[in-house]
């Protein structure tokens, strides 16, 4: 393997008062006082951190270490120095064999590194930002989706309205990470996110538009096709993950993977899991179980529990009007993980009553996330 990977964010000794910027000369901060490492605006790009493929032992870490594990090929995933443990932030394995088959594998400069706000320094990294009072800003990006053809390893923020958050890379999926807001149900003691899948905040009333949400073709990750305004294709996909990012619209086999998939979105650690790190969706059961202790079985009692459910409306995938957005402010469809003969299984709300049943898994409906 390369002898350093890693780069290291310190608060470590103050030394020099230096400050780069990288891609221009303005960068992105408008308070420079606190900068260390800054990045150009608006270039759509993510600083990419180095990989392993021997996880170093925490014994010869230093805290603050960012790097991609590749120790298995066929599962790397993005990982972080804690001072004690290293700490997964990608949730899922990547295969990236292909990636590092370009890639030297012999030691060349064993003692090579770069270090910025000192003279010196002791940690071990390619990269090492050194100071008590500064710290780098990431690459700032408006969307994932923005970014052409990610690589593995890649960091950025996200400054989007709603969704502010740490993006990571795996090289086969973008993980979230920010602080999530969550409730504890009553009855079953369950944690969940105390807002649908990308709504910006909590619903205040059934139809509150602002807390509707993105919504998902079962078993599909976030690669843009849930946001409501997405472009819609006729193309089904024949594998997992989707290369077009629009909400693929079917008619056979009523599901936007040919062949279907019975194996997404089953577990925390579930392909294309949409939830962030720690969350999953719920099986039909949590589900239900939540259902049960409402004051009433309608959208008022979904309203009236911890979970606060809105009623978001769906989008139709076949029939007449594919692609469109029905039922909004209406009536709030919500996906779990559970399978059922060719289809997936949903809870639906309106202003009368409640249903447990099964759609098409080409449908896009909304998600609430529990805590695995």
């Amino acid at each position: 393997m390369k002898s350093i990977f890693a780069i290291i964010l310190l608060t470590a000794i103050a030394g020099v008062n230096a400050q780069v910027i990288i891609g221009d000369a303005v960068g992105t901060a408008t308070n420079k006082t606190s900068v260390l490492l800054e990045f150009a605006a608006k270039h759509n790009k993510g600083i990419i951190v180095p990989y392993v493929r021997t996880l170093p032992l925490p014994v010869s870490s230093t805290g603050g270490t960012i790097l991609l594990d590749a120790s298995t090929v066929t599962a790397a995933r993005m990982k972080f120095f804690d001072g004690t443990i290293w700490k997964d932030l990608s949730g899922q394995n990547a295969d990236i064999s292909g990636v590092l088959a370009t890639q030297p594998t012999g030691v060349t400069e064993t003692n090579s590194k770069a270090v910025i706000g000192a003279q010196s320094s002791s940690a071990d990294g390619v990269l090492v930002l050194e100071s008590t009072t500064k710290a780098m800003v990431l690459p700032i990006v408006a969307d994932v989706q923005d970014i052409p053809s990610p690589s593995p390893g890649m960091m950025v923020y996200v400054d989007r309205a709603g969704a502010k958050r740490l993006a990571v890379f795996n090289g086969d999926r973008w993980s979230f990470w920010k602080t999530i807001p969550v409730v504890t149900s009553l009855k079953t003691g369950k944690i969940w996110m105390d807002r649908n899948l990308g709504a910006t905040q909590v619903a205040t009333a059934s139809n509150d538009a602002a807390s509707y949400g993105d919504l998902y073709q079962w078993g599909r990750g976030a690669d843009g096709h849930q946001l409501r305004t997405s472009a819609a294709t006729t193309t089904l996909s024949s594998a997992d993950t989707s290369e077009s990012g629009s909400f693929i619209v079917s008619i056979p086999p009523s599901d936007w993977r040919s062949p279907k998939n019975d194996n997404l979105w089953q577990g925390v650690s579930g392909i294309n899991n949409p939830c962030p790190i720690g969350f999953r969706l719920p099986t039909i059961a949590e589900l239900e179980n939540e259902r049960q202790s409402w004051i009433s079985n309608d959208a008022a009692g979904a309203l009236a529990s911890p979970l606060k459910l809105p009623m978001a409306g769906y989008r139709k995938s076949n029939g007449n009007n594919v692609g469109i957005l029905t039922n909004v402010g209406s009536y709030g469809y919500y996906w779990t993980s559970s399978v059922a003969s060719g289809s997936a299984r949903y809870v639906g709300l309106n202003m009368s009553t409640t249903t447990n049943t099964t759609t098409h898994r080409a449908d896009g409906l909304s998600i609430r996330c529990i805590k695995d």
